[in-house]
C-alpha cells in the first residue's frame, strides 16, 4: 500500500509520523515523503527554503527507513501546498494520505488548517488527519504503548462513535483494515440525540449496534464493548471517552450531523477541536476505502 506523508517539519507532522509508526506494517507499506514550497507563477523561491525543504526530507526519511520502512519517493514540488497534495497523490497511485490536522500554515483559529481543509476535500484518496491535543514530545508515548501491545501487556483502548452513514462504514472498514484485532479494545458507541429522537429510535440505534459488532467480530476483533447512549451526540462521545480513558477517538468525517455543508458535520468538528485524547478523522474515500479493505481480506458484510 502507497502511504503519503506531506511533511513541513513541524511538531505536528513529526508526531503523525509517529503515531503512523505505531499502526502501519512495514512489510505492506510504501512511504511516499512530499514537501511543499508555497510558490505562485512569477514569484522567486529562496534558496533557504529549497535547503530547509531536503532537511525536512532527509529526516523524515530518515526516520522510516531506519524503523524498517520502504521510501519509495521522497520529493519537493513548488506550488499551492493542498493542489500539489492532491495531484501527487492521483500521479503516484497513493492509497491513502495521512496528515497532521495543522503544520503548513497552521492557523490555529480555524479548526481546521487550510492545507489540511484542501487536502481533505479534494483528495480522491481516503484522507486520515490526526488532530492532536497533547504536547508532540508527550505523545510520542505512542511508540511505547505499540511495543506494550505487542507484548500483550496493554490493549489499545479506540471510541468508534458510529451511525448509519457511509461515512461510519467507512470508518468500520478502516479499523478493521489498520487497527490490530487482537491487542485493541473497541469501544462502539451510539449517541442517539435527544433533539432527533422519536418511537423508533431506541430500535433502529441496537439494530445498528448490533450488526457494527458483528461486522467487527467477523474480522477478529474480540474485546468489543458496544454502549449506546442519548444525549447531545458530540458531548456524549468525548464524556465517553474521557469515562473509559480512551486512547484514541475514530470518527467518520461526515455522518454525525445533518449539515453536508459543514466540512466534517458538527459532531465531528466539536469533537475533533474538544476532545482530550487524539482524534483520527477518516474522510469520505469510501469506494477507495473498501477496495482496499477487500484487498486486505476484511468482511464488511456475511
Amino acid at each position: 500500500m502507497n502511504v503519503l506523508f506531506p511533511v513541513d517539519g513541524s511538531p505536528q507532522a513529526k508526531n503523525t509520523m509517529y503515531w503512523a509508526y505505531s499502526l502501519l506494517d512495514p512489510a505492506e507499506t510504501q512511504v511516499h515523503l512530499l514537501h511543499v514550497v508555497y510558490w505562485t507563477e512569477g514569484a522567486l523561491v529562496r534558496d533557504d527554503e529549497l535547503e530547509s525543504a531536503k532537511l525536512i526530507l532527509a529526516e523524515s526519511r530518515a526516520f522510516w527507513e531506519s524503523r524498517g520502512f520502504s521510501v519509495a519517493a521522497s520529493e519537493t514540488v513548488l506550488g499551492t501546498p493542498s493542489a500539489a497534495i492532491c495531484q501527487y497523490a492521483d500521479e503516484h497511485q497513493v492509497d491513502q494520505i495521512i496528515m497532521g490536522s495543522h503544520g503548513y500554515q497552521g492557523f490555529k483559529k480555524l479548526w481546521m488548517g487550510s492545507v489540511s481543509e484542501g487536502v481533505f476535500k479534494r483528495a480522491k484518496q481516503p484522507v486520515l488527519l490526526l488532530a492532536h491535543t497533547k504536547d508532540p514530545v508527550v505523545h510520542v508515548s505512542h511508540l511505547e504503548k505499540a511495543s506494550l501491545r505487542q507484548s500483550g501487556d496493554s490493549p489499545q483502548r479506540v471510541v468508534l462513535p458510529v451511525d448509519d452513514s457511509d461515512a461510519a462504514l467507512n470508518t468500520m472498514a478502516w479499523a478493521c483494515h489498520f487497527l490490530d484485532a487482537s491487542h485493541t479494545e473497541l469501544h462502539v458507541l451510539h449517541v442517539i440525540d435527544t433533539v432527533l429522537k422519536n418511537d423508533a429510535s431506541q430500535a433502529q440505534a441496537q439494530d445498528l449496534l448490533a450488526k457494527a459488532e458483528a461486522l467487527f467480530k467477523r474480522n477478529g476483533f474480540k474485546n468489543i464493548v458496544v454502549t449506546l447512549k442519548e444525549g447531545i451526540p458530540a458531548h456524549e462521545i468525548c464524556h465517553y471517552a474521557d469515562t473509559v480513558k480512551a486512547d484514541e477517538i475514530l470518527i467518520g468525517a461526515q455522518g454525525l450531523s445533518n449539515r453536508p455543508e459543514i466540512l466534517m458535520g458538527s459532531v465531528s468538528e466539536y469533537v475533533y477541536k474538544h476532545a482530550k485524547q487524539p482524534v483520527i478523522v477518516v474522510n469520505n474515500g469510501v469506494e477507495k476505502m473498501l477496495t482496499i479493505s477487500h484487498a486486505k481480506g476484511v468482511r464488511l458484510s456475511e
